[in-house]
């Protein structure tokens, strides 16, 4: 989600537990120090062992930038569960002593499409807010995401507007995306679209 390059070498450790040649080491390093994983006391990783629920809400909750808020509303881990359970992450995640890799496909979709919570500062002071138009997908991505029906497709129109060989129509706005193969069959349908905004 934050494009944090597995490659690099870690140059100082935050864990006994992971060694400088982990092919996770650096990653765990980035995420320590952007606060979205928190140094242990015992200064233990513990790689093998499997995450939990909380862990996994913690994450996701400070990379939406909720951090502040949640360790004001109780911190870890009421305040990020709080935090989730207003942005509605745990829609659909269910619930169990394990936490599965299902569930955690539901959480992070949750949250690639939550809003994400902003600082404003002024002269002499800040505070938080929630980005209502901005969304985990758009901050760290630039993808954003509409709601709409397909009008026309290549060749064939709802409204009379015709787009072009590579392009769809979606409730008035033209979206390129080369391929119209796969899209044929949604002429009318109600869709969920993703896109990416450029000059064009």
């Amino acid at each position: 989600i934050i494009d944090i390059n597995q490659t690099m070498t870690a140059d100082c450790m935050y864990f006994t537990d992971v060694t400088p040649d982990s092919w996770f080491a650096y990653t765990v390093n980035q995420l320590t120090e952007r606060g979205i994983i928190s140094e242990a006391e015992d200064k233990h990783f513990n790689p093998e062992r499997n995450v939990s629920l909380n862990e996994a809400v913690k994450m996701l909750v400070c990379l939406m930038g909720f951090n502040e808020y949640a360790q004001i509303h109780g911190g870890y881990p009421d305040g990020y569960m709080k935090v989730a359970s207003e942005q509605k992450l745990l829609d659909g995640v269910g619930s169990g002593d394990v936490f599965t890799k299902g569930m955690m496909c539901e959480l992070v979709y949750n949250a690639l499409n939550a809003n994400v919570m902003k600082t404003a500062y002024t002269s002499n002071s800040s505070s938080l807010y929630v980005d209502y138009n901005e969304t985990m997908l758009s901050y760290y991505k630039d993808i954003y995401y509409g709601k709409g029906m397909v009008e026309a497709v290549y060749g064939t129109s709802l409204t009379g507007s015709m787009p072009g060989a590579d392009s769809v129509i979606i409730d008035g706005t033209n979206f390129f995306i080369g391929d119209t193969d796969n899209v044929n069959d949604y002429l009318g349908y109600n869709v969920t679209v993703y896109y990416k905004v450029d000059d064009n």
